[in-house]
């Protein structure tokens, strides 16, 4: 009876374990796929990743935009990074967006998560460039459901450029 119980609350908490938002675990930083029971999708993402600039000075703001028409996102982790690298580059600036949350990869702010699985359509968020000049992308997974989610799409380029 007991081993019973005891299956049925780890399946329950893995069924709902991320919907407050993405663990903090090293894999998921470094990789940003989630802990699903299922493989990334192949086909094209209904979900976009725009940015209002994409030329900035060291700790410039970028005003960054995940958003879908249609489909509605339950979850998602988004991370700067220079191009061809996996350290999580400069920091997003959450505010006071309550969808919003900080996840520790390295250092505070370089990672954010969503904070519940209600539906989303539209999240904005700042980015801030970091100090060394590059170029850098946006990296975000988008989940739809615990089987269906898309995993590090890339922004366009960011070039950080001295001032």
């Amino acid at each position: 009876m007991f081993s019973k119980l005891f299956v049925l609350c780890v399946v329950v908490a893995v069924a709902h374990g991320y919907s407050s938002g993405a663990p903090v675990d090293p894999e998921v930083c470094e990789t940003l796929t989630p802990k699903h029971p299922a493989s990334p999708q192949k086909r094209g993402s209904p979900y976009r990743i725009e940015l209002d600039k994409t030329v900035v000075v060291p700790l410039e703001n970028v005003g960054v935009t995940i958003s879908s028409d249609a489909d509605a996102f339950k979850g998602f982790i988004i991370q700067g990074r220079k191009e061809g690298e996996n350290a999580p580059q400069g920091k997003f600036l959450t505010g006071k967006n309550p969808d919003v949350q900080s996840l520790s990869c390295g250092s505070d702010g370089s990672t954010v998560t969503h904070t519940s699985s209600t539906d989303k359509y539209n999240i904005n968020l700042q980015w801030q460039a970091p100090r060394e000049p590059g170029k850098y992308v946006i990296l975000t997974t988008f989940v739809q459901s615990g089987k269906v989610f898309w995993v590090a799409l890339p922004s366009p380029t960011i070039s950080v450029v001295k001032g």
